[in-house]
């Protein structure tokens, strides 16, 4: 009576009619199908937005209401440290924990960071990435964590590093969402000025 579907997804159609010719309609646009040796009539319709199919085979004639919904992009979040630090020198280990859950199965997690150096006007970004150790409870939830300390990551005096963890859940196309941000800062004054860069 109807199709529910998410977007993007892939409805095939196998058609078995007495009439010689079938015809299908995709919210107003003619699609073709080919008859197989059996006799049957197949076809594939990809499903971008709501609308119809109208399938005419002969003198008979069919409209199926078609119903798409969104993907739900990732849901990701920093659980550890979850906040913003700040240093004073030192070469402590930092620990990361992030974690990542989608509706239908995830692709990717990563920690992403941009790294800010220099003063004044003369300031210097760095994209970059940590590589997570993943831990999979199941295709829909993940876990990554890293660890590393202020030497590892290159921060010096001054030095600003943004992170973000970054999802990407297994459909096809751009559908990645990211956790909120944090920074790691390095100051011997022991004041934040990140809230300027976040």
């Amino acid at each position: 009576a109807q199709i529910d579907a998410v977007q993007g997804s892939a409805l095939t159609m196998a058609l078995d009619p007495t009439a010689a010719n079938v015809a299908v309609e995709q919210n107003g646009t003619a699609a073709s199908l080919v008859r197989e040796g059996d006799g049957r009539f197949t076809g594939r319709l990809t499903l971008t937005r709501t609308g119809y199919i109208v399938i005419t085979a002969g003198d008979i004639s069919r409209t199926i209401p078609v119903v798409v919904s969104p993907d739900r992009l990732p849901s990701v979040r920093v659980t550890v440290p979850g906040r913003d630090l700040v240093y004073a020198g030192g070469n402590p280990r930092i620990t990361f924990d992030a974690r990542a859950t989608d509706d239908y199965g995830l692709r990717s997690l990563a920690l992403h960071y941009t790294k800010v150096s220099g003063s004044g006007e003369q300031f210097e970004f760095q994209e970059g990435e940590i590589p997570l150790t993943l831990t999979r409870a199941s295709s829909r939830e993940w876990q990554g964590g890293a660890a590393r300390s202020l030497d590892e990551l290159d921060l010096k005096e001054g030095d600003m590093l943004v992170y973000r963890a970054v999802a990407a859940d297994e459909r096809p196309g751009d559908g990645r969402a990211s956790s909120d941000a944090f920074f790691i800062e390095i100051s011997k004054l022991g004041v934040a000025a990140g809230d300027a860069f976040t």
